[in-house]
């Protein structure tokens, strides 16, 4: 179901209009916590990504969204601010210096996916930091698709849609994309299955794991990856840790074949 309405959906959905009862009540917190602003930002350093000011705003106030709403259902285990800025924000924003290494671009106009996004993660930082890019998130759950599609809504996120759906649901109805991410969701060899169709010609597919994926499970990925004609990129590790302990995030990527030249 769409549960953004800033544009005109790609595929057929059915527009879902929230009724009061159905809309989630917060109040958030208007000054930012300087630790979540302080403990983003230099774990951004760390891969030379300066965060604007107005974009550490935008994400404290979805994640100040976040610990109301947990309040009422579960989106996170995580809600210290400092955690939260190195183990959501900065987390998400991996992508940024894995684009860099990987010398991809996403020119403007171009379309991402997350898949299973959960509370807005990776997608709604995404959105924030990469605003030229569409960026379409998906989660199977109403609440939580709810809760992100009525965040983006006020915290006027406009190259954000967001769709009560799973993957596989949107094969031959939206798409293709340029990118596609998927954080926490399952495994690689799932997760390539279920998106592989859902990439453009020269798309990428970017899961984000940790230190702990088994050797089991990037083989079957990759064994899956051969099967839909996704070509395995090098992973990445980028860290994020910080005074209080050593984090990392773990990237494995897969590219579409190219279109044949005419």
């Amino acid at each position: 179901m769409l549960l953004d309405s800033r544009g005109p959906a790609s595929h057929d959905t059915v527009l879902l209009r929230q009724t009061p009862s159905q809309r989630i009540r917060i109040v958030t917190e208007t000054a930012i916590d300087p630790v979540f602003a302080r403990s983003l930002q230099a774990a951004c350093q760390r891969w030379d990504v300066v965060l604007a000011p107005s974009r550490i705003e935008i994400l404290w106030q979805h994640f100040s969204r976040v610990r109301e709403a947990n309040k009422q259902f579960n989106l996170t285990r995580i809600i210290d601010a400092r955690r939260a800025a190195i183990e959501h924000y900065a987390d998400s924003l991996t992508l940024l210096p894995w684009l860099a290494r990987h010398n991809v671009s996403l020119p403007a106009g171009s379309q991402a996916l997350d898949v299973g996004t959960g509370g807005g993660w990776p997608g709604l930082p995404l959105a924030v930091c990469l605003p030229d890019v569409q960026w379409t998130a998906i989660d199977s759950t109403g609440k939580k698709a709810r809760f992100v599609a009525e965040t983006a809504t006020v915290l006027e996120i406009r190259n954000l849609c967001v769709l009560h759906a799973r993957a596989r649901e949107l094969v031959g109805r939206a798409g293709p994309f340029d990118l596609v991410v998927c954080r926490a969701v399952a495994k690689l060899a799932k997760l390539v299955r279920e998106t592989a169709d859902l990439l453009a010609p020269g798309g990428m597919l970017v899961c984000y794991k940790t230190a702990r994926m088994t050797d089991e499970e990037w083989a079957d990925g990759q064994r899956a990856a051969t099967q839909t004609r996704l070509i395995p990129q090098s992973e990445t590790t980028i860290s994020l840790g910080d005074e209080f302990g050593d984090y990392s995030r773990v990237l494995v990527s897969y590219r579409r074949e190219p279109a044949a030249p005419q």
